[in-house]
Formats: structure tokens, C-alpha cells, sequence
């Protein structure tokens, strides 16, 4: 039995209902001891600048905070931090147990999250194909790609594949996508997808229908024909790579080059570089629905035979197979 320990920011109700929901999915796939462990951030994430300075400060706050957190990790075969977990490097360096990071932020936020911490990690993971060179340019030991995971909740959201590809769908396209932050140009290349497609529906933080929660989002999966998948920039990375084809919908999703390493393209997704590209493919599939019902279908399959939590889980089994344990120093310390 693997006992992992999944370090996560708590910042917030949902996000700790969702790191423990994934830690109990996991736990039941093998029989492993699998929990996430929340660190407490009322003021919300901090980034690498400035987690390091209040280390080099040695705050007090933190330094109790770390302390207990040690404790939660004694014993722990595996710790994962899951994006953005402030560990700093000199807390990592105080567990026996192999550390794997896993970071969906990149390459946005790469110099404020990932590329201080990584290398420091026995196992660094990207979510975002396109950026695997990155983490191995900045020295880290092993590097690698990790594709977010088809969750337990989708899937049994979603329904048997037989009901997914028969079932009726009444939206021409979904998007669920924020524009509150502003880290790209995507609100606007979303609106020039709407007005080409003004059937779409289009929501989230931000947008006039505002804010879907989790069970809105897989109605409308269920519904939809077309999910269009736009990236603030680099990808692809996010959790709608996985989600919209399990759901039956046809992906059509930008970084065309870098989502033929994830898909097989023209046959499990539809990819494009350009919007002009994304609005051509979107009316030839509304008119061509046998091909996307076809094309649906394969990504349908692809993503519940290769993307699991099973697989995700295993990935990282196999990772940290040849990490050699370390001596706890936390131990020796209290010695």
C-alpha cells in the first residue's frame, strides 16, 4: 500500500471538497492511503517571490505553519504538491519521501510558480505538453508531461458511453472559460467565435451568464455538440482537453500542433491555429454531423481508455519507482 499525501493551497471551501474528493477516488483504485492535505492561505495563494522572502524572514507564521504540515506528511511515501502548493525548496528538502510535482499553470505563470520550485522536486510534471522542454532546460532531474486527469465526478456525470454518443444535443457550441484576468487576448477571440456562431453558449466569470457550477457545467457538456477549447496562450493543458470529449463533445481546441501529441487529430479532436480555421471547422461539423458524431466518438473512447485517474495515479507510481528514500531530517533534527 502507497501512502500519498496530496499538498494543495487551501483557499477555499470548493477547492477543498474537490482535493479531497480526488484523494478518496484515488485511494479506492488501488487500496493506496491517499489524502490531500490543505495549507492554510486566508489571504490567498502566495507565489515563489513572496514564499521566499517570508522563509529568508523566517516568519513565524510560516515556520509553525510548515512545522505542522511536516507532522500531516511523516510517513508518507509520496507527498504531490498539486499546482500551486507553496513548498519551499528548504521544507522539501526536510522529507524522507519522494516529491512529485504537478503544475497546470504554465507557461503564464511559470516564473512566479514552477520554474523556482521545480528542479528541487524529485519528479516535475506539466500538465501542458508544450512546456516539458522548459522544465528540462531549467535543470530539473526528471521532467515529463502529465495530462489532467478524466475525473471519477465527470465520468459518472457524463453517463455509458452507448447513452453519450446516442443522446440528443440541442447547443451548437460551449465555452466555459473566464475574462476576469485578463492574461490573454481570448475574451476576444471568443467573441469573434460568438459572432460567427451566435448560436453558442458561452458562460463563466465574467461573461453576462455569469458563473456555472459543476453541475450546470455537465448539463450543458451534455447537451452541447461542439465544446471549443481556447488557451490563454501555450497549450494545450487545461481540464476541458479531457472533460468535452468524455461528455460526447467534439473538441475543437487551438495549439494544433502540440494537441496532435495528446489526440490523434481529425479523427479524436479537431484542432486549428487560427479563429478563422476554428469558425470553418465549427460550420462544416454542424453540417457534417454524422463526422462529428464519428469524431466525437473516438475522443469519447480515447479519453476513457488513457486519461483516468487509473492511469494519472499509475503515472506517477511508475515515476518515483527509482527515487531512493531519504533520511528525514526533521528526525534527525529532534534527535
Amino acid at each position: 500500500m502507497v501512502r500519498g499525501r496530496i499538498v494543495y493551497p487551501a483557499h477555499s471551501p470548493a477547492r477543498v471538497r474537490e482535493e479531497a474528493a480526488f484523494a478518496a477516488s484515488l485511494a479506492q483504485l488501488r487500496g493506496d492511503d491517499v489524502q490531500a492535505v490543505g495549507v492554510t492561505c486566508p489571504d490567498g495563494w502566495w507565489d515563489f517571490p513572496r514564499l521566499d522572502a517570508a522563509w529568508r524572514q523566517r516568519d513565524a507564521g510560516l515556520l509553525r505553519a510548515f512545522d505542522q504540515l511536516g507532522d500531516e506528511l511523516a510517513g508518507a511515501d509520496i507527498v504531490l504538491a498539486s499546482g500551486g502548493a507553496m513548498l519551499h525548496p528548504r521544507f522539501l528538502e526536510q522529507l524522507s519521501a519522494a516529491t512529485v510535482l504537478v503544475c497546470g499553470d504554465d507557461p503564464e505563470n511559470s516564473d512566479r510558480l514552477s520554474r523556482p520550485v521545480a528542479p528541487h522536486f524529485d519528479v516535475a510534471f506539466t500538465t501542458n505538453v508544450a512546456c516539458v522542454a522548459d522544465y528540462r532546460r531549467w535543470g530539473c532531474r526528471r521532467a515529463d508531461w502529465l495530462f489532467p486527469p478524466l475525473r471519477a465526478a465527470d465520468l459518472a456525470a457524463a453517463g455509458p458511453v452507448p447513452e453519450v454518443l446516442e443522446r440528443p444535443r440541442d447547443l451548437d457550441a460551449v465555452m466555459l472559460c473566464e475574462r476576469v484576468f485578463g492574461l490573454s487576448d481570448r475574451a476576444q477571440r471568443v467573441e469573434r467565435l460568438v459572432a460567427a456562431v451566435p448560436t453558442a453558449f458561452i458562460a463563466g466569470r465574467g461573461w453576462p451568464r455569469g458563473f456555472v457550477d459543476d453541475t450546470t457545467m455537465q448539463a450543458l457538456f451534455r447537451r452541447g455538440k461542439i465544446g471549443w477549447n481556447l488557451h490563454n496562450s501555450l497549450g494545450p493543458c487545461n481540464v476541458r482537453l479531457t472533460q468535452l470529449p468524455a461528455y460526447g463533445v467534439l473538441q475543437i481546441c487551438d495549439n494544433k500542433s502540440h494537441l496532435g501529441e495528446v489526440f490523434a487529430l481529425g479523427d479524436e479532436v479537431v484542432g486549428f491555429d487560427t479563429i478563422d480555421e476554428c469558425i470553418e471547422a465549427t460550420r462544416y461539423y454542424l453540417v457534417h454531423d454524422d463526422e462529428r458524431r464519428k469524431i466525437a466518438a473516438r475522443g469519447c473512447q480515447r479519453v476513457r481508455t488513457d486519461y483516468t485517474e487509473a492511469k494519472w495515479w499509475q503515472r506517477i507510481l511508475d515515476a518515483v519507482a527509482d527515487v531512493s528514500p531519504r533520511t528525514d531530517a526533521r528526525e534527525l533534527q529532534r534527535a
